[in-house]
């Protein structure tokens, strides 16, 4: 039967940091949706009911709603603790791996490569310690090493290289693919929303140029500001060539697999694969802080 190593195996420091960076991501985009909603709002109120003291308002607590929006932002910076905690979730998942394959630093004896794995891991929690105090406590029953890891690690070179190849190398490329395709769809879709609604305010402007009557002009150009800040925060183009270019050096790592018939040369292998998918996070969290 085949050894499937699924995130219930990795150390639970994977767990807690990629649980952590989960909810991060979800309360960021949802400060985002709410801003962009409450802004739209607001001048739906203006535009209908301009004259309306009570409108007036609920427009100006809808606008102060959004000053609450951006200080929560300022405050609890739920885009640092994402990439920080995806950042960590990554590490340990990468270590482990290695641990795994017997590579460097973990190409000892079992009891050596397990006290130097560990000491990796309170590094990490050491380095990382504010970003542990946002983990939820159930996740620290998983131990570090479970019998899954070293199931994998007690099989011959030819076994874990296969292990390798397509629990860890072809699950990764998959990914890349279809995150570089997801993020150039979401590009296009979002280009061709924001071009539309721009189109639609500067129709309307020359409309109510030759006819004075009142457009939701100020409505059209909310959306399109909305729908255009949406689109940067999400950063679909700059992802989908980071995936790309991820996927590309993946494949070609991939080639060399051929190469491997020894314990040594699966540890230079895997060393190798696991620094690319190295660069391509800090490439990832480079491009999110722009």
């Amino acid at each position: 039967m085949e050894r499937r190593i699924t995130d219930e195996h990795l150390p639970g420091t994977y767990q807690s940091a990629d649980k952590t960076a989960k909810n991060a991501q979800k309360k960021y985009f949802i400060y985002q949706f709410c801003y962009s909603l409450v802004l739209i709002s607001a001048a739906i109120v203006a535009y209908f009911w301009p004259e309306n003291s009570f409108a007036a308002i609920i427009s100006a607590l809808l606008f102060l709603f959004t000053l609450v929006i951006i200080a929560a932002l300022q405050i609890e910076k739920p885009d640092n603790l994402w990439y920080n905690a995806r950042a960590i979730a990554e590490s340990v998942k990468s270590n482990a791996w290695r641990w795994m394959m017997k590579s460097d630093p973990y190409s000892r004896d079992i009891e050596h490569s397990k006290k130097v794995f560990l000491d990796e891991l309170a590094k990490i929690y050491n380095d990382y310690e504010q970003i542990f105090a946002y983990t939820t406590p159930d996740t620290f029953d998983n131990v570090p090493i479970s019998e899954m890891m070293k199931d994998i690690r007690n099989m011959n070179f030819e076994h874990r290289l296969q292990v390798y190849l397509d629990q860890r190398i072809d699950d990764q490329l998959k990914w890349y693919i279809h995150k570089s395709k997801k993020n150039e769809k979401n590009s296009k879709i979002f280009y061709f929303c924001s071009f539309i609604l721009h189109a639609i305010a500067i129709i309307l402007l020359f409309y109510r140029i030759q006819n004075p009557i009142s457009l939701p002009v100020e409505i059209v150009v909310t959306c399109a500001s909305a729908v255009l800040t949406w689109g940067q925060s999400k950063k679909f183009k700059d992802l989908n060539a980071v995936y790309l270019l991820a996927a590309n050096e993946m494949s070609i790592i991939k080639a060399e697999a051929d190469e491997i018939n020894s314990n040594e040369a699966l540890s230079a292998f895997v060393l190798k694969s696991e620094n690319a998918f190295t660069r391509e996070r800090m490439t990832f969290l480079s491009r999110k802080r722009i």
